[in-house]
């Protein structure tokens, strides 16, 4: 993968990196700044990505979610340079790994409606598709968790994410929430019935 201005990563050591920067305040949310919230039990971790052909920009995007459906963090991270959707949707789940962990959760159920991603993360095999780099990074940062479950979702279940994806394809620099989120985003979360389903 190469890597332009502000872009996306040309190694994953340096994606991880540039995932655990430091945000400031801006719009008037809360935005993420370090501060790790207690530890639960299990929460949900859904991502997805906005994608847009012509100028190649990314919208990494996740929502962190308890039991009851509140929402404890949730995340929007723009890049540029990125290839195509399948590479656009395959970068967001070490995205939302990464956010998860520098929240401070270490045992999640992550869902994502990419169903090729989560079977190759979940197989056994040896791949060699395009994102075998990526795969294995995945694989090794589940290893830093206590507990993580991959689940594929279709697309409606994964609307929170999806509306976050969409609305930060209209954004230009990074945005973090902790126990916040964009109004329209904790609308749908609110209306959401599938909450903390058993991995």
């Amino acid at each position: 993968m190469s890597r332009g201005p502000g872009g996306i990563f040309t190694s994953l050591s340096a994606l991880k990196h540039n995932m655990s920067v430091e945000k400031q305040p801006e719009h008037g949310y809360t935005r993420f700044s370090g501060a790790c919230l207690p530890l639960d039990p299990l929460v949900k971790l859904n991502v997805d990505a906005g994608y847009l052909q012509n100028s190649k920009k990314v919208s990494l995007d996740c929502v962190i979610k308890d039991h009851n459906g509140q929402v404890l963090g949730t995340s929007c991270r723009i890049t540029y340079s990125v290839q195509s959707i399948f590479a656009a949707e395959a970068i967001a789940f070490p995205h939302g790994l990464q956010f998860a962990q520098d929240m401070g959760f270490s045992c999640f159920i992550i869902e994502g409606d990419a169903r090729t991603i989560v079977r190759r993360v979940q197989s056994t095999e040896s791949n060699l598709s395009d994102i075998r780099s990526l795969v294995i990074y995945i694989k090794e940062k589940n290893e830093e968790f206590r507990e993580c479950h991959f689940h594929f979702i279709p697309r409606h279940a994964n609307q929170v994410a999806h509306a976050l994806a969409s609305k930060g394809l209209r954004e230009s620099t990074d945005l973090f929430w902790v126990k916040d989120a964009p109004p329209s985003i904790l609308s749908l979360a609110a209306a959401d019935p599938r909450h903390l389903e058993p991995p």
